[in-house]
């Protein structure tokens, strides 16, 4: 399980450098994939930064609660993003369909 751990917050670290610096420098992609800078794409940089230091701070002094609890927000935060975002590409047509998706996810076992 500390394997796992450990491999879950390299991940973030990994994951995030490349789209916190793209944020941060406006890149062209995140243009096209996020708009205009705007103060929504402020806090959403702020919430990348914040998973990525504490990611950083968490592989030092391992405590296997504050992991859990990142995780955790990690994980509702995209849940709770998703039929926003999934409802322009049409794959969500409404909160029935996410209460669907969402129980298909708890059969399987997947937010145990």
């Amino acid at each position: 399980m500390r394997r796992m751990t450990v491999v879950s917050l390299l991940l973030n670290v990994v994951v995030l450098i490349p789209i916190v610096t793209a944020l941060l420098l406006n890149a062209g992609w995140i243009e096209r994939a996020y708009g205009g800078p705007t103060p929504a794409r402020g806090i959403l940089l702020s919430v990348y930064l914040a998973i990525w230091v504490v990611s950083i701070l968490l592989l030092f002094r391992r405590n296997s609660g504050m992991i859990g609890s990142l995780l955790i927000v990690q994980i509702l935060y995209k849940l709770t993003t998703l039929p926003r975002h999934s409802t322009r590409s049409g794959a969500f047509r409404g909160t029935s369909d996410y209460v669907n998706f969402i129980d298909r996810m708890a059969g399987l076992n997947m937010l145990a």
